[in-house]
């Protein structure tokens, strides 16, 4: 004996089971985080092999620093052919 039910004159069967969500193996997720460990790694490896990572050395910073710093104190060359240096 089959029930049904019409709904706005549809058919909809009153013994459809709900379904229920499929497992993921444990396998399958493992090798996947695998995977994605192994891309950023190389990503990285990538990314080094670039120069990416590298930071700018403080000595050559501090360097163009006193040199601009030097470039503002020196006299103009007005105050050269004035003064004696």
């Amino acid at each position: 004996m089959e029930n049904k039910t019409t709904w706005f004159s549809v058919d909809i069967d009153s013994d459809l089971v709900e379904e229920l969500p499929t497992e993921i193996e444990l396998w399958l997720v493992l090798v996947a985080v695998g995977a994605g460990l192994l891309l950023l790694g190389l990503i990285i490896l990538l990314l080094w092999k670039c120069s990416f990572f590298k930071r700018a050395r403080t000595c050559a910073l501090y360097e163009a620093k006193r040199q601009k710093a030097e470039m503002k104190s020196q006299p103009s060359e007005m105050e050269r052919l004035t003064e004696d240096y």
